[in-house]
């Protein structure tokens, strides 16, 4: 599976890398996310370049914050079915294709007509207002986790 993914602390631009890593299967109280959208956010920039309260155990993915529909369950998970949208939250990680998360950490999301897509971030706004390096938002086309590509 495909995750944005650092192995050094630095700029974003110079040490985000997209790569394929393992797939991940969920524990017994745990889900497994296809991530749909996850915002790029200050505090995840901060995290990448070590200035934030956090630092994960490298190699990492920035992401505190995203939206999934769950592909699969833990054997003890409850309230929660394949096929629903939820919010992810107190997990890591998310820039990714698929994550695991705790259920505990699972908010629903109903899906709306006038909001098809919550937390997207349209690649006008990434160019425009994106608290990404310069460097970095030449290169990116999109933000969707599963289509992130660097420009040729």
């Amino acid at each position: 599976m495909k995750a944005l993914i650092f192995n050094s602390i630095g700029e974003p631009s110079e040490v985000l890398r997209l790569e394929n890593i393992d797939e991940v299967k969920p524990g017994r109280d745990e889900v497994l996310l296809q991530m749909l959208f996850s915002p790029v956010n200050p505090s995840d920039l901060h995290m990448v370049r070590g200035r934030y309260g956090y630092q994960p155990a490298l190699p990492a993915s920035p992401g505190a914050e995203g939206v999934g529909t769950v592909l699969e369950i833990g054997a003890d998970v409850v309230g929660v079915h394949v096929g629903d949208r939820v919010i992810c939250i107190g997990t890591w990680n998310l820039w990714r294709e698929r994550v695991v998360c705790r259920a505990s950490n699972l908010v629903p999301v109903e899906q709306h007509e006038h909001q098809p897509n919550p937390g997207q971030l349209k690649p006008a706004e990434l160019v425009d207002e994106s608290p990404l390096p310069k460097g970095m938002r030449e290169r990116v086309e999109t933000v969707e986790v599963s289509t992130l590509k660097p420009k040729a």
